[in-house]
């Protein structure tokens, strides 16, 4: 175990919240989709499942957002077609009548960014990239009704 010589010092409130959130992550008993699925009398009353296409630096603000709401989630890794960047889709079982908490969480912990990219500069007699400000980040949500899934 690696220790670091500098000290740092929290205070006791920062310590005491800290506290909390990990005894509550060690505690929570939490089943991602895939999990659920086992369950027949659990998953029954699951009857919407939302997909959406997060940055992944978002991920674990994310994921911790929806599993204090009690939802389920499976992460797919995927790359944006716009930037090329490492997004994640989840896939999220909700419940009929909850699908605004979970778009809230995914709101809340899914923040927007300004970046800048390249584009050619117009007008010039050679390649010469001009910054380009774009705003990325945030949540693209879809919502489908699940009418029934089989298992083989």
């Amino acid at each position: 175990m690696w220790i670091s010589s500098r000290s740092v010092v929290i205070s006791e409130d920062n310590y005491s919240q800290l506290v909390s959130e990990v005894d509550s992550a060690l505690t929570e008993l939490s089943y991602n989709w895939p999990e659920l699925l086992r369950f027949g009398s659990v998953i029954s009353s699951v009857n919407r499942l939302m997909a959406a296409v997060i940055q992944e630096v978002d991920l674990e603000s994310a994921l911790m957002s929806l599993s204090k709401l009690g939802f389920s989630v499976a992460r797919l890794p995927s790359t944006g077609g716009f930037l090329s960047r490492k997004n994640v889709t989840l896939l999220i079982g909700v419940q009929e009548g909850r699908e605004e908490a979970a778009v809230k969480a995914l709101k809340n912990s899914c923040k927007q960014r300004v970046e800048f990219v390249s584009s050619p500069l117009r007008g010039a007699g050679f390649p010469m990239p001009a910054p380009t400000q774009v705003t990325v980040g945030g949540a693209t949500v879809f919502v489908f009704e699940v009418e029934s899934y089989d298992e083989f």
